[in-house]
């Protein structure tokens, strides 16, 4: 393995993790559909090659998708992918850039999205996460734009080793964790986002530095064991946390 597949495999080994994972692999996935230049490998959507767009015609519903194109944008066209038994229901492959995610909604029983090492201008608007366990996680990435989502998942967003990320205007609900940034992210603006019935909102693990967390919202509307709004552990630094 290289330097990454190192830093992975102990990432997914790590017992703190809010679900339980064995590997990340395209080649471990549940029966697979890619999305590559040439368009869907299986009859589920139409790709314009003209504008970059992919649309989905039909629900998946038991098999993952693996995004493996550059410069597109997946319209979920409010179709769902999943069906509460996948590992993994989208799987943007290492070192994708300029990826856009709207109007879909994914059901998995491990991860909704799972974002490999190395992708630079990956965004999500409008679509709703409910899986399980964890609805985004991000490993090695930068520049994410993560707005106007929903989040019914145990996890709703988890972050390791992130750059440049914004995350904003997005409703959590009953998650044990809404946000997670879990180590060495850097940068990212949590803001304008409601945490409704949520155990811990924000969750900030360590080694976190130079982030924002502004304008956001928690309510306990039905008596949860709320345990924090925002938590905050070791070796973070120079995080600014106003207004919420």
């Amino acid at each position: 393995m290289n330097g990454t597949d190192d830093i992975l495999a102990l990432f997914f080994n790590n017992s703190n993790l809010p679900f339980d994972f064995k590997d990340i692999n395209k080649k471990n996935l549940d029966d697979t559909i890619y999305l590559t230049e040439n368009g869907f490998s299986e009859p589920v959507g139409i790709y314009d090659c003209q504008t970059r767009t992919a649309k989905l015609t039909k629900s998946i519903i038991n098999k993952s998708l693996v995004i493996d194109i550059d410069n597109v944008t997946l319209n979920g066209n409010n179709y769902s992918i999943g069906n509460g038994s996948l590992d993994i229901a989208v799987l943007i492959s290492k070192n994708s850039k300029n990826i856009s995610i709207e109007y879909l909604k994914l059901n998995s029983y491990n991860i909704d999205v799972f974002i490999e090492p190395s992708c630079e201008d990956i965004k999500f608007n409008y679509c709703i996460f409910k899986g399980m366990n964890l609805g985004i996680c991000a490993f090695l990435s930068k520049n994410l734009s993560i707005e106007y989502n929903k989040y019914l998942n145990s996890t709703g967003i988890m972050l390791y080793g992130c750059k440049d990320t914004l995350i904003k205007s997005n409703h959590l609900s009953s998650n044990e964790k809404g946000i997670y940034l879990f180590e060495d992210n850097n940068n990212c603006n949590i803001i304008d986002n409601l945490f409704l019935d949520c155990i811990e909102g924000i969750s900030i693990e360590s080694k976190n530095s130079f982030n924002i967390i502004s304008n956001n919202k928690f309510k306990n509307e039905n008596n949860i064991l709320q345990q924090y709004c925002i938590s905050m552990l070791t070796c973070n630094h120079y995080n600014k946390i106003t207004k919420n």
